[in-house]
Order: C-alpha cells, then sequence, then structure tokens
C-alpha cells in the first residue's frame, strides 16, 4: 500500500509539472514530502523553484539532493542550468590553505573513508603476498591512508560549514551592523563558512567575500 501511494503522489506531481501548475507543484511537494526520499523531494523541488526563477533557492535544492546521493540523469542538467544564469564569480585562490579547505569541505567523509579502506585492503594483499615485508612500513600506510578522512571529521566539518545564501547579503567587518559593510554578494553563491557569533558567521572562502553575514540568509547544505 505505501507504494501505490507512492507512485500515485510521483505521478500527480509529473502532471502538475507538466501542467506548469508550479506553485500548486511547490505546495504538494511541501505537503507531501514526508512520501517522499529526501534526495527526490529537493531535487523536485530545486527544479520547480527554478522554473519560477527563485535560482538561489533552486541552486539549494539541487546541491542538496546532490550531497544526499540522488541520482537522475536530469539533476546535473538542472543545477549547470542554474549555475549559468546565478553571477558566479570567484577569482582563482592557489594558496595552499584555500586549495585544502575547498577540496576537504567538498568532499564527503564517506569518500575519504572508502578511499582509506581501499589502500588498506590494497595493502594488506601486498603485504600477505610479501611484496614489501616491513610492518612499519604497513603500519605508516595504514596511518596515511586514514588521515585525510580523520583531518575531514575531526577538523573541518567540525569546524566549517557549506552554505548557498538565499538572497542578496551583505557583508559587515564584524559580526554587527555596526560594523562597516564590505561588499554585497549576489543571491545563489556556494560559500565555506567558520566561525560564528549569536546570529552571525564568517565567510572563510571565497576569500574575496571574507566577512561577516547573517546566518538567517544562509541555507546550510
Amino acid at each position: 500500500m505505501a507504494n501505490t501511494n507512492i507512485n500515485k503522489t510521483v505521478k500527480e506531481l509529473e502532471q502538475l509539472y507538466l501542467d506548469a501548475k508550479y506553485d500548486d507543484l511547490r505546495n504538494k511537494l511541501v505537503n507531501d514530502r514526508d512520501s517522499l526520499s529526501p534526495g527526490l523531494f529537493h531535487y523536485n523541488l530545486g527544479t520547480t523553484l527554478a522554473k519560477q526563477g527563485n535560482l538561489a533557492a533552486a541552486r539549494y535544492n539541487l546541491e542538496k539532493s546532490k550531497i544526499l546521493g540522488f541520482e537522475h540523469p536530469a539533476l546535473s542538467k538542472n543545477l549547470k542550468s542554474v549555475l549559468n544564469e546565478i553571477e558566479v564569480k570567484v577569482s582563482p585562490d592557489q594558496s595552499l590553505g584555500a586549495t585544502s579547505l575547498k577540496e576537504f569541505t567538498s568532499t564527503s567523509e564517506s569518500v575519504l573513508l572508502l578511499i582509506a579502506l581501499i589502500i588498506c585492503l590494497l595493502a594488506a594483499v601486498t603485504y600477505r603476498f610479501k611484496v614489501f615485508k616491513s610492518k612499519v612500513v604497513a603500519i605508516l600506510i595504514l596511518i596515511l591512508a586514514f588521515t585525510p578522512f580523520l583531518i575531514k571529521k575531526y577538523h573541518y566539518s567540525t569546524n566549517y560549514i557549506v552554505g548557498i545564501n538565499l538572497k542578496e547579503s551583505k557583508v559587515f567587518e564584524g559580526p554587527s551592523e555596526i560594523y562597516p559593510v564590505l561588499k554585497s554578494i549576489t543571491e545563489g553563491q556556494k560559500l565555506i563558512l567558520g566561525k560564528s557569533f549569536e546570529d552571525w558567521i564568517y565567510i572563510s572562502w571565497p576569500q574575496e567575500h571574507s566577512g561577516w553575514m547573517k546566518r538567517k540568509e544562509l541555507g546550510v547544505l
């Protein structure tokens, strides 16, 4: 019975989309959220919001769907279409700190753990067949294999979050409106954020956007 209800819901959503009844579609998605998988919900909501021209919220939901592991041929296409319409301007920063921050925060813990386990398996097989005989080397390989995962889990995941600003955001020099405004950021930008203070949060990347913004303007991925 549960599967029948889900299939019925999906068909109703598809029909609303084909009929271009986007307001009704968005409302039904929100009302029937519990009957859909999280990835499917965010994909459909992001696609609907894109049709309505709400590009920042559309990007947030499509990025969220991707993070949740939802797979659909149109997901990448729709996300690319939204990114092409959003004014995304990030100057290249090749510093080691900026590169590490971007790469670690954009890579999931599960991917790093999987890579570490594969390396350990290969090391165990090669040690078993005496490709190398030193236990010290084997231990070093194990330590190096798990280092990225541990750094991600206990440093980056603890101290940083990734989000999309859902509206044009002012960046302040400090965590209050009494500080000077450094710049404004167009909506729909992907940001890496670090320290926070009350209702404010600091933009750590891109570095040209560094400063404090209001937390309520952020959709956390």
